[in-house]
């Protein structure tokens, strides 16, 4: 569970981070090697700060699903909201 957690947040975060880089590319395209050439610049530009947030939430959110799991997961299996699984249920 923790890993798929990480890697979901890790994913969704680059994702943005990728498209943003996308669309800046659109908007303005290098005039020498244009759109992929201006979107290479943006994501090597963006890529210092985004990566490690992108680091720093997965591991957040890995830690949100922890403590959601051990304080509350009587609460979310209720709710549907969590599986019946012996990985939970170890715990």
């Amino acid at each position: 569970l923790a890993v798929g957690a990480f890697a979901a947040a890790l994913s969704g975060n680059l994702a943005t981070y990728l498209t943003t880089a996308g669309q800046l590319a659109l908007a303005f395209p290098d005039p020498a090697s244009g759109v992929a050439g201006s979107w290479l610049k943006f994501a090597a530009v963006f890529a210092p700060t985004q990566l490690p947030l992108a680091v720093i939430e997965g591991l957040l959110t890995v830690t949100i699903v922890n403590f959601l799991r051990e304080y509350s997961g009587d609460e979310l299996r209720a709710l549907e909201l969590w599986p019946e699984s012996p990985a939970v249920e170890a715990r």
